[in-house]
């Protein structure tokens, strides 16, 4: 039987011993038999008698296997065997649907652990969940300057600084370094915690940032 295994799965002894000179290969992986030939000596065409051999029979490589669970390669047919290239790495169906689904769970069970992170000092519905002091004291100074100087009366934007009513820093330079200091600030709280995920309450569009020259 050389490298290819094989079961017949019919009590016919006439189609059996077809099968059996079917599968049958050499040490030099060369089919013994020719296709034609059986069918003739069965009585039936060729493609006939590939579709029998398909339904009645179960034929595997053993020189390639799955790499995850070891299962041989499945043959369906004579050119399925010429076309295994053994030297190449193959996943079974079985194990390529257990693969992505495990995937899908992992995926999946990061994103919870990384919302469960984010629900330790982050909560939606209050504004004031994570403590100030967690908060670089420059860090704190600078936004609360920008919200004062610029915020909507409901908080829902802050208005460029360019369109401020009052001045946000004494000179020019001074303010062009505060905004930087927060938009880096703002950028480092939305990619460690926000961005990473789609939380549904978090319109994420809303963070916009023009950058202020003087």
């Amino acid at each position: 039987m050389g490298k290819i295994k094989f079961s017949i799965h019919s009590d016919d002894t006439d189609f059996s011993e077809a099968a059996y000179k079917y599968w049958l290969v050499n040490e030099a992986d060369k089919f013994v038999h020719l296709t034609g030939d059986i069918a003739n000596e069965l009585g039936v065409p060729p493609q006939t008698l590939t579709s029998l051999i398909r339904k009645h029979t179960t034929a595997v490589a053993i020189d390639k296997q799955c790499t995850d669970c070891g299962r041989f390669y499945p043959l369906t047919s004579r050119s399925s065997f010429s076309e295994r290239r053994p030297s190449r790495a193959w996943m079974c169906p079985n194990c390529i649907a257990t693969k992505r689904q495990r995937s899908v769970e992992a995926k999946l069970k990061a994103e919870q652990i990384h919302r469960e992170k984010i629900s330790e000092t982050w909560d939606p519905n209050n504004r004031y969940a994570r403590p100030l002091e967690k908060y670089a004291l420059i860090d704190v100074v600078s936004m609360l300057s920008m919200v004062r100087g610029g915020a909507a009366e409901d908080y829902s934007y802050i208005k460029p600084v360019d369109s401020f009513d009052e001045h946000l820093t004494p000179n020019t330079e001074f303010t062009v370094d505060i905004t930087s200091l927060i938009e880096a600030c703002l950028h480092r709280i939305l990619e460690a915690v926000l961005m990473p995920l789609s939380l549904p309450t978090i319109d994420q569009q809303a963070f916009i940032f023009t950058k202020f020259t003087g």
